[in-house]
């Protein structure tokens, strides 16, 4: 936990600032200055999500795949095609779930996908934000905008994850095409399986600044037993844990708009 803005000491809970101040006012030649305060407080919160599975791979399995089913494309799999999902959703929800009432808007079927998402641009800027910006975009969204665009959005490379990447851009938002299944404004746990999933309401594009989520990745364990190392089975165990959160500071709600996906009629 490498954030100024966070504070962490052990146990299951962490700490984040949240600073606030006068603004300003007259100066008077006589008296000076007119005294001002500021206030940091320090919120405590819980990790909320503590997630992990263990899998089991027969030494026999192992040989009899010519070894593709091994600990490392097994983990690869399974981070590619569940974790960075489950973390996609869990991140946008809790970012749809931070925005201000008035910058979560209902876009409407036969809307124009430039203007909408130019409106959300603007209520962003006029709330104060004036950092860099990116965007959750749906295909279908990101679709209805190069077909009003014809080609001419722009282009921006930077660092996810240390790996440089490419995205379109409009009036220098960075244009992030995510799957429709990760856009919902919530993330709701099954009380059996346990599995999360989308719920709420479906989104469309959501723009935010590049400094309003601050993901929090306490622990991410990945731990490989070999058949010889394994004291239960003759077999690789191959265990993954990812304990992590997401938070929005409240000086940050401003910064985020939502655009919920048209409802399909009858829906």
């Amino acid at each position: 936990l490498d954030n100024a803005h966070i504070e962490y000491n052990g146990g299951n809970e962490y700490k984040f600032a949240k600073m606030s101040m006068d603004g300003a006012s007259d100066y008077d030649r006589s008296t000076g200055f007119v005294d001002g305060d500021v206030t940091l407080e320090w919120e405590t919160k819980q990790f909320e999500y503590d997630r992990g599975r263990k899998f089991s791979l027969d030494a026999m399995d192992y040989n009899e795949t010519k070894f593709e089913a091994s600990a490392p494309n097994i983990l690869g799999e399974f981070v590619r095609t569940k974790i960075v999902p489950e973390v996609d959703l869990i991140r946008i929800a809790r970012l749809a779930g931070n925005a201000l009432a008035a910058n979560v808007v209902q876009l409407e079927a036969d809307g124009d996908a430039l203007v909408d998402f130019k409106k959300g641009i603007v209520a962003i800027r006029e709330g104060g934000y004036d950092g860099r910006l990116m965007a959750h975009v749906t295909y279908d969204f990101l679709n209805a905008l190069e077909l009003k665009f014809a080609g001419q959005l722009g282009a921006e490379t930077f660092a996810i994850n240390g790996v440089d990447t490419t995205f379109k851009t409009l009036d220098g938002v960075a244009l992030i095409p995510t799957v429709s299944t990760r856009m919902h404004t919530v993330a709701t746990k099954d009380p059996g399986t346990k599995a999360i999933t989308g719920g709420g309401d479906k989104i469309a594009f959501l723009i935010a600044g590049f400094s309003v989520p601050h993901a929090i990745a306490k622990h991410e364990r990945v731990r490989v037993f070999t058949p010889e190392q394994n004291m239960h089975k003759d077999a690789w165990s191959i265990d993954y844990r990812l304990y992590h959160d997401t938070i929005v500071l409240d000086n940050r709600k401003a910064a985020i708009y939502v655009a919920k996906a048209p409802v399909a009629v009858g829906g």
